[in-house]
């Protein structure tokens, strides 16, 4: 594995990465950006697949998230996912 990189539509810049470039995977170095979503979002990579979990949702978080990933030996992909808050 190598980096992970989460950014919504609204910032349109990264806002979570997660590096596994070096070590094992679940030792990884975190970094977050404080005041997107306010120290909310944490990444568990330990889950089934690796998860970004955000807690609590605010009405304002919904809206189009991506996922990159930048692997060492292998290109990198990317996942879409679009998130609708039902109530708050």
């Amino acid at each position: 594995m190598g980096l992970l990189a989460y950014e919504s539509d609204k910032a349109r810049r990264e806002h979570h990465s997660y590096d596994a470039r070096e070590g094992e995977f679940t030792s990884g170095v975190r970094w977050a950006d404080e005041g997107e979503l306010g120290g909310r979002a944490r990444f568990i990579p330990s889950s089934e697949p690796p998860t970004l979990a955000l807690d609590p949702v605010h009405a304002n978080d919904e809206g189009v998230y991506t996922c990159r990933v930048d692997y060492i030996l292998s290109p990198s992909t990317t996942a879409v996912v679009n998130l609708t808050v039902v109530s708050e």
